[in-house]
């Protein structure tokens, strides 16, 4: 059987972000990098809108192993709040392998 384990695994991610109307996508590139400049566009983002719908999806895979990772966010509420939180989903999310 194959060794899975995560020490030194090349992780590339891209991830799609929607805030309101406006979409940006970040990668592919390494991981760690991209989630660092997703999370800092979200919290550079400055509006008035008293409520906005902000969405993340986060797409992981690696030449190493046979699978692919990623998740979802979605928040509607208040604009600040959503964007912070979808900027913490981004750097939290594992490296690899959160539910392996």
């Amino acid at each position: 059987m194959p060794d899975y384990s995560t020490d030194g695994i090349d992780v590339l991610a891209v991830i799609h972000v929607k805030v309101g109307s406006e979409g940006k996508e970040f990668g592919p590139g390494d991981a760690a990098a991209v989630k660092a400049e997703a999370a800092a566009w979200l919290r550079a983002l400055d509006d008035d809108k008293p409520s906005v719908t902000v969405s993340v999806k986060i797409e992981q895979h690696s030449a190493d192993v046979p699978w692919k990772d990623g998740d979802g966010y979605k928040w509607h509420g208040p604009a600040p709040l959503g964007r912070e939180y979808a900027a913490q989903v981004c750097e939290r999310f594992p490296t690899w392998g959160g539910s392996r």
